[in-house]
């Protein structure tokens, strides 16, 4: 038989503060959320307002007599960094009394009840903040700053990923590893100006560094909002030419370095609007189709504009590197002022080929910092 379910009035709320008693060492701690999960998959209601409804925060802490207004959560954080997550978090004793009161009010034959393996020691938490639930919008400010912390975390968790990868393939030496940087004309960023890219052969320990400068654009000058450094080029002789000259340049190192090795590593920081400024201009990457006899790669005879699909390794983002290295991804630095925090001498940044330059000498640095991520 269905009970009609009944808003019952509690006044004042029954989760007073002093009903929850403050943290200790040998204190234990359920996490709302999962509990919630079993109670709705493994318990039916009596009434015709189901568990997972009742729970619901416009029922559970609806004003001014709902039955989880007062309830005392903690926020807490795994410490555990592989599974360091955020959530919102009972003590057992409060989960047990939060599960009593719902069971009398849908009518049910059985106590919810709060399975062994749910309750987790609290020395496994950083417990951030108590909070007594005033609301349902209190409630919820709390799951939206519990989610926005766990997506900062997995972004972390990507980057220290990516870190270990780019490290791994370094360690590897079987690839050549690219930066490249653009510089566009300050007052209309169609205009490109410069093109420069280093190249890191990590299986013979060698550099090559190229810097081309746009020769139909010699008359414009940046210096308002970029600085003006196109003539101070300082790892090799700047090179006037037009952009497809330059392109076509780019295109030959990269098909050398595909056909010896079957792909290759590409470098930036902040690389994303340099790769749509490439492909705007119709920059082909390289494609493998098979290996030659003689252990080279085949090339198609066209190429790709998208990177991903080409015979790209991975891209090794050296703001995301620094991020890592640090455990903090909000507001990655800019090139100058991550090469200033490495320690890293640097000169006439905004030109395209010392900037590739530092972006690799940046990798190279962040990357000797392995046992510190790893």
């Amino acid at each position: 038989m269905c009970l009609k379910f009944q808003r019952v009035v509690v006044n004042p709320p029954f989760f007073l503060p002093s009903f929850y008693r403050p943290m200790a060492d040998d204190d234990y701690l359920v996490v709302w959320k999962d509990l919630e999960s079993y109670w709705i998959q493994n318990y039916e209601s009596n009434s015709n307002v189901s568990i997972q409804r009742f729970l619901e925060p416009p029922q559970l802490f609806s004003t001014p007599d709902g039955v989880g207004l007062g309830l005392p959560f903690v926020q807490g954080e795994r410490i555990d960094r592989s599974t360091g997550e955020h959530h919102l978090l009972l003590h057992p004793d409060n989960a047990e009394r939060l599960g009593e009161l719902t069971s009398d009010y849908l009518g049910m034959n059985e106590l919810l009840d709060i399975p062994h393996h749910l309750v987790l020691p609290g020395t496994d938490y950083i417990v951030n903040k108590a909070v007594d639930i005033q609301n349902r919008g209190h409630y919820q400010k709390l799951v939206k700053q519990a989610s926005q912390a766990n997506k900062r975390h997995r972004k972390l968790l990507d980057a220290q990923d990516e870190y270990r990868f780019a490290h791994t393939l370094l360690e590897a030496r079987e690839h050549v590893f690219l930066s490249l940087d653009i510089e566009a004309y300050e007052t209309d960023h169609s205009i490109l100006l410069e093109l420069g890219w280093t190249m890191y052969d990590a299986r013979n320990d060698q550099y090559l560094d190229q810097h081309y400068m746009m020769e139909p654009y010699r008359h414009l000058r940046n210096g308002k909002y970029v600085d003006d450094q196109r003539m101070n080029f300082g790892f090799g002789t700047s090179v006037w030419a037009t952009l497809d000259q330059a392109l076509d340049e780019l295109a030959k190192d990269l098909a050398w370095a595909t056909e010896r090795d079957g792909g290759f590593v590409l470098v930036g920081h902040g690389l994303n609007s340099d790769l749509l400024y490439l492909k705007q201009c119709n920059f082909e990457w390289p494609v493998v189709i098979n290996r030659k006899r003689n252990g080279r790669f085949v090339l198609a005879e066209t190429g790709v504009l998208d990177v991903h699909d080409s015979a790209l390794v991975t891209i090794v983002n050296t703001d995301t590197l620094y991020g890592a290295s640090i455990n903090d991804l909000h507001n990655p630095p800019s090139l100058g002022r991550c090469l200033t925090l490495m320690d890293i001498e640097h000169w006439n940044l905004h030109n395209a080929g010392n900037d590739a330059h530092y972006t690799m000498e940046l990798m190279m640095a962040l990357l000797e910092k392995a046992p510190l991520v790893v």
